[in-house]
């Protein structure tokens, strides 16, 4: 069973697709990902135009890469942590130079 099977299993079995996370390295992986399971929802509801597969899916909102969850989760919380912050001039040195 791929995680693509799994996610649509849980999805199909009524746990909220936002509660759901998929990691994964590259971009395009998460991309494939989301795509497969959102392919495997919408054939395992009988699904012909993927209205309803696609509204499941769609709420599947925490796939990403690892550094793109974790950016978004330091970023949402940081309000929280004093010692954390979020200016373009406090990320700026962690960016690499555009070639």
């Amino acid at each position: 069973m791929t995680i693509a099977h799994r996610v649509a299993q849980l999805v199909l079995n009524g746990v909220d697709p936002a509660r759901v996370m998929l990691l994964t390295f590259t971009r395009r992986a998460a991309h494939e990902m989301r795509r497969r399971s959102h392919e495997i929802v919408r054939e395992s509801m009988g699904d012909t135009l993927g209205n309803k597969a696609q509204a499941m899916i769609q709420r599947l909102v925490w796939t990403g890469t690892f550094h793109s969850i974790g950016n978004r989760l330091l970023r949402h919380y940081a309000r929280t942590c004093s010692s954390i912050r979020t200016t373009p001039s406090s990320t700026a040195r962690f960016r690499r130079p555009a070639r």
